[in-house]
């Protein structure tokens, strides 16, 4: 398993200058909090957690050449030089044009604290002034003053289990339901590159030791949507590709160690053969920077609709990748989808413990090194909101509006009268349909992950509580505390 290891807390890190972006106005996170009890957090309470001045993550960091220990105001001066716009990549902005919607900037001085309001309800300031916006992933959210996130830490423990597992992982929601939120939170909890002096995470976990992974990789986020209208996909993913790990090695201030890829990609090069040399590279730097290299690859089967060749393209190039992951030539890889393989659509109103018939589907990925954690139990309440953490939100936004928190009708039971069923992806029968998890050595694909995920799971407890869409929770949230609605036919 990869630790967060000495070696790769003292390396000197940066600030995440970057934005995940989200896909709605939804943010993400699963089940119970352990040390975050009910009566700290019971309605009507507000515990304040201090923004430490610098993560401890931090506290040995030291400039590679010399070994000279940096002071904050030096690094804040070369964050500032360093910081890059992710020009040509179609970034999700908030609607200027939708009236009423303020959207507060971050605290300059981070003098405002993450505070947590109610259950697992964070808000920066501690009193919440709207709901997320479209465009605002974890980084933007944490970082807003009055915008609350539910922080369920069980997710980055769940995954953190399974680093070093050596296959490639896949998780699939609809859109709308959260997971590109969700996705961004778990890379700034991956990431190496992140606010020295403001860690978001070091208030969120409230003083409990991080799980793998954490702050351990360089990561290399890929979102296929940007190849979606291409008209040569191959090599548009080629150059796609180049350009990414060429603004990542930018990012993290190692531009220069990699001469190579100043060069146009040429159809010689296949697009993995980028990735390779990119962790090659990392692995190549001073031991104060090397760490591996963890790949996230959003709407990873975009490209295959429309496309007569979309599919042997992507296979070309996510194969290859998957023999990378199991050669440890790469941390990991998730995968990451919100097209319905006919295997969604059926969640809605299911129960726990019944099967899951599948619908008809255009396009089935088929990737035999590939963990689909789509319906794993352990994985059921990641992404979107339980009935709980519906009540939570909506008591921290009813406080900060200064609205009766008791006021009928209660959100939770406005979805339901409404007809919105709470969705059950977990299927009991996960691990007997996984094609790469099994003890049967003529199946097993070089490595046998199963130690890995026979411990994944609080046993059973979340595995069959629904959980419901975080766009439709959010616009009914704006509906009933009179915020304009961002989504038509929601609410």
């Amino acid at each position: 398993m990869f630790l967060a290891t000495q070696a790769s807390q003292s390396r000197r890190v940066r600030q995440r200058t970057h934005s995940s972006q989200s896909d709605d106005t939804e943010y993400t996170t699963p089940p119970s909090s352990p040390g975050l009890t009910q009566s700290a957090g019971s309605p009507g309470s507000v515990v304040s957690v201090a923004t430490p001045p610098s993560s401890p993550v931090h506290d040995s960091a030291c400039v590679a050449a010399g070994d000279r220990a940096e002071s904050a105001t030096e690094y804040a001066a070369k964050q500032q030089q360093r910081s890059w716009s992710a020009e040509g990549v179609d970034d999700i902005v908030c609607e200027p044009s939708v009236p009423g919607i303020v959207v507060t900037e971050p605290s300059g001085s981070h003098s405002d604290r993450l505070t947590r309001v109610c259950g697992k309800v964070f808000v920066r300031g501690g009193v919440a002034q709207r709901p997320p916006v479209s465009g605002e992933g974890f980084d933007d959210i944490v970082n807003v003053t009055g915008v609350p996130l539910v922080f369920k830490p069980e997710a980055l423990e769940q995954f953190a289990c399974l680093l070093g597992c050596q296959y490639p992982v896949l998780l699939r929601r609809r859109h709308g339901f959260g997971l590109t939120t969700f996705v961004s939170m778990l890379s700034a909890w991956l990431d190496l590159d992140y606010d020295l002096l403001n860690d978001p995470f070091i208030s969120l976990i409230d003083g409990r030791t991080p799980s793998a992974g954490f702050h351990a990789f360089y990561v290399l986020e890929l979102d296929f949507l940007h190849l979606r209208d291409a008209e040569d996909v191959d090599a548009m993913l080629r150059k796609y590709i180049h350009l990414q790990c060429r603004r990542l090695l930018e990012r993290y201030g190692v531009a220069d160690r990699a001469l190579w890829l100043d060069f146009e990609p040429t159809s010689s090069a296949r697009p993995e053969d980028y990735i390779a040399w990119l962790a090659a590279q990392f692995h190549a730097l001073p031991s104060t920077l090397s760490a591996d290299l963890f790949v996230i690859i959003r709407n990873c089967d975009t490209f295959v609709q429309g496309y007569i060749d979309g599919s042997q393209i992507l296979y070309d190039f996510l194969r290859p990748l998957e023999r990378m992951v199991m050669g440890e030539e790469i941390g990991g890889t998730l995968l990451v989808s919100e097209w319905d393989d006919g295997t969604l659509a059926p969640c809605a109103g299911r129960k726990f413990g019944t099967p899951i018939r599948p619908r008809p589907s255009l396009f089935h990925l088929d990737l035999e090194c590939t963990l689909d954690l789509t319906h794993h139990p352990a994985f059921q309440t990641a992404i979107g909101f339980t009935a709980v953490e519906i009540d939570d939100l909506e008591h921290t936004l009813a406080l900060g509006l200064r609205r009766d928190c008791n006021e009928s009708p209660r959100v939770a039971d406005q979805l339901k009268q409404k007809g919105s069923w709470g969705e059950m992806f977990a299927d009991e029968d996960w691990y007997r349909n996984q094609k790469t998890w099994t003890h049967d050595t003529e199946r097993l694909h070089t490595w046998d992950p199963s130690p890995y995920l026979e411990g994944l799971g609080d046993g059973g407890a979340s595995a069959g509580v629904p959980v419901y869409s975080a766009r439709k929770v959010m616009e009914m949230l704006r509906k009933k505390y009179g915020f304009p609605l961002l989504h038509r036919g929601w609410a």
